[in-house]
C-alpha cells in the first residue's frame, strides 16, 4: 500500500476521532457542566492536557516513522542496513536472552497475564483497574490487526520463511508496553507506595525497552516498526491512565482504599513467573540472520580495473556515498588477518555495551584501546566485514589512531575462487560532537589518501605485493557519515595478502 492510500486512511479515522471528540465535550459541557465547575481544581485540566499532550506527541512521530515506512526514503534505506548489520552478530547467549524476552510479550503469555492481574484486581473490589487491563490487551490487539492490514509491510526476507504476516506494526512491542506499562502506572499509583513497588518497576521497564529490541535482534522486524510500536504503545498507554485518574465527568477518581492482599499477589506472581519458566524453555524463537550471496567467480583481468558492477564508494547509514575505496585485497580472510597483524594492526572488536563503555571511558581518560569497537559504514547495503585500527601516537591514546574497513566483494576469482575485498581507510585525529546523532565520534583527517599510503606501506612491509595502482572514482570531495570533509584522488592499491 502507498503512503497516499494510507494517509487517506488514516485522516478518515482521525476526523472521525475528532468529531468523536468533540461530541462528547458537548455532551460532557451540558449534561455534567456543574459537575466540571464545582468539582475541577487548577491542576486537574492541566494533567488532562499533559496526557492529551503526550497522546498527540506520540501519535505524531509514528506518523512521521510510518510515511517513511511507506516510502523508499531514508527510513527504508537505513532499515536495510541495520537489519543487515545483525549478521555480525552471532551468540548462543544473546539468543536465548532474547528469545526469552520476546516470549514475555507473546500473545501466548501477555493474554494469560493481563487476565490473571485482572481477576487480582477484580478480587480486590477494584473492578475499574480490572477492567483495563483486559482493554489494554485486547486494544493492543486491535491496533496492531488493523494496522498490519492497512500497511502491509513485508517482513525482513530471511524471516519469511517461519514468520508469517505484515511486519508493521510489532504487536509484542504493543502488546508490552500496554500491559507492563499500566501495571508500572498501578504499581506507583498505590497508596502507601513502599519499596516492593519500586523494585517491581525495574524489570518492567527493562522488559518494555528490551522487548523491542529483542524483535530486531531475532531478525523478524525492522528496527522502525518497533520504534513505531512504542510510539503508538504509550499514546494508547496514556489513553489508558487518563480513563484510571479521571471519570467520565472530569472529575478526579478517589484513591485506591482497597490494597492488594500479600498472599493473593504471592500467588498470581509465582503462577505468572512459572509459566514464564516453562514458556522459554519450551517455546525458543527462532532467528533470521541475513546471508551473503556466494561470490561468482570471474576471471583476474578485474586487477588491471574495477568492473563496472560493484560499489565504488561506501556508504553511509541511509545510503549517502562517502569515501571511495582506497584498496582492492586478493585473499582469504585468514590471509587478512594475518598480514595485518604482521604489520602491527589489531582487529577491532564488534560494536556491544560493554566494548562501547570501555571505549568512552578510554576516551575522557586519553588511555589505550587498541581492540576498541568502530563504528559501522556500509558498502552496497551491508556492514563492513573486518576493521583494523592500530595508534596513531606513541602513548596508545584511542582519540588518535589508523583504521581501515574492509568488506568482501561479491566476487572471486581462480579455481579455488580466491575472494576479492574492498576497504576505506581513515586517520582519527581527535574527537568530536556530532549533533545529529548525538554522539561522541572521532574527527577524521581530511587527506585520506595520506592514510592510504601508510597502511600500504605497513602491508608491504609484512609481506603483502602491491600488484597496481587503479583508478575507482577519480579526484573526489565529500563528507563522512560524521560530517568531516575528506578529499581524495579516488584511486585504490590492488594488494595480495597471503600465498604469492
Amino acid at each position: 500500500m502507498t503512503w497516499h492510500a494510507a494517509r487517506f486512511l488514516l485522516i478518515q479515522a482521525m476526523l472521525l476521532a475528532v468529531a468523536a471528540a468533540f461530541a462528547f465535550g458537548a455532551w460532557l459541557v451540558l449534561h455534567r457542566g456543574h459537575a466540571l465547575t464545582r468539582h475541577w481544581k487548577v491542576h486537574i485540566p492541566i494533567r488532562i492536557a499533559l496526557g492529551f499532550i503526550i497522546v498527540a506527541a506520540s501519535l505524531l512521530w509514528f506518523t512521521t516513522i510510518l510515511r517513511g515506512v511507506l516510502t523508499d526514503g531514508k527510513v527504508v534505506a537505513a532499515d536495510h542496513r541495520l537489519h543487515n548489520t545483525l549478521r555480525l552478530f552471532q551468540s548462543q547467549h544473546l539468543h536465548l536472552f532474547y528469545s526469552t524476552i520476546t516470549d514475555l510479550a507473546s500473545t501466548a503469555f501477555v493474554v494469560p497475564v493481563a487476565i490473571l492481574l485482572a481477576g487480582l484486581f477484580w478480587m480486590h473490589h477494584r473492578k475499574h483497574e480490572a477492567i483495563l487491563f483486559v482493554v489494554a490487551i485486547a486494544g493492543a490487539m486491535i491496533l496492531e490487526v488493523i494496522l498490519k492490514y492497512i500497511v502491509r509491510r513485508p517482513r525482513p526476507p530471511d524471516a519469511l520463511a517461519f514468520m508469517s504476516g505484515p511486519s508493521f506494526p510489532s504487536g509484542h512491542t504493543l502488546a508490552a508496553t500496554a500491559v507492563y506499562g499500566m501495571l508500572i502506572f498501578l504499581l506507583l499509583r498505590e497508596k502507601p507506595r513502599t519499596w516492593w513497588h519500586i523494585v517491581a518497576v525495574v524489570p518492567l521497564f527493562a522488559l518494555i525497552v528490551l522487548v523491542p529490541i529483542s524483535r530486531v535482534y531475532l531478525g523478524v522486524h525492522w528496527p522502525h516498526d518497533v520504534i513505531a510500536s512504542v510510539d503508538l504503545g504509550c499514546a494508547w498507554l496514556a489513553c489508558l491512565t487518563m480513563l484510571v485518574r479521571f471519570r467520565g465527568d472530569g472529575t478526579r477518581r478517589d484513591p485506591v482504599k482497597h490494597r492488594i492482599r500479600e498472599w493473593p499477589f504471592a500467588i498470581v506472581a509465582t503462577a505468572i513467573v512459572a509459566y514464564a519458566i516453562l514458556l522459554a524453555c519450551s517455546d525458543v524463537q527462532r532467528e533470521a540472520r541475513p546471508l551473503l550471496a556466494p561470490p561468482r567467480a570471474v576471471a583476474d583481468t578485474f586487477l588491471s580495473a574495477l568492473p563496472d558492477g560493484l560499489h565504488r564508494t561506501s556508504e553511509d547509514l541511509i545510503g549517502g556515498p562517502m569515501e571511495p575505496l582506497s584498496f582492492l585485497f586478493v585473499g582469504t580472510a585468514a590471509d587478512l588477518e594475518r598480514a595485518f597483524e604482521a604489520a602491527g594492526w589489531f582487529r577491532a572488536d564488534l560494536p556491544s555495551v560493554h566494548g562501547l563503555a570501555k571505549e568512552l571511558l578510554c576516551v575522557i581518560a586519553d588511555r589505550a584501546d587498541p581492540h576498541g569497537p568502530a563504528t559501522p559504514a556500509y558498502y552496497g547495503e551491508q556492514p563492513q566485514d573486518l576493521t583494523f585500527e592500530r595508534p596513531g601516537t606513541p602513548s596508545g591514546s584511542i582519540r588518535h589512531r589508523h583504521h581501515i574497513r574492509i568488506w568482501r566483494e561479491p566476487i572471486c576469482f581462480g579455481a579455488p575462487c580466491t575472494p576479492l575485498w574492498g576497504a576505506t581507510c581513515s586517520y582519527d585525529m581527535g574527537i568530536e560532537f556530532v549533533p545529529k546523532p548525538y554522539l561522541l565520534t572521532h574527527r577524521i583527517d581530511p587527506q585520506v589518501d595520506h592514510e592510504r599510503e601508510f597502511v600500504a606501506q605497513t602491508l608491504r612491509s609484512a609481506g603483502a605485493a602491491d600488484l597496481r595502482m587503479i583508478t575507482i572514482t577519480g579526484p573526489r570531495r565529500g563528507k563522512n557519515a560524521g560530517g568531516d570533509a575528506f578529499i581524495t584522488d579516488g584511486r585504490a592499491h590492488v594488494m595480495r595478502v597471503g600465498r604469492q
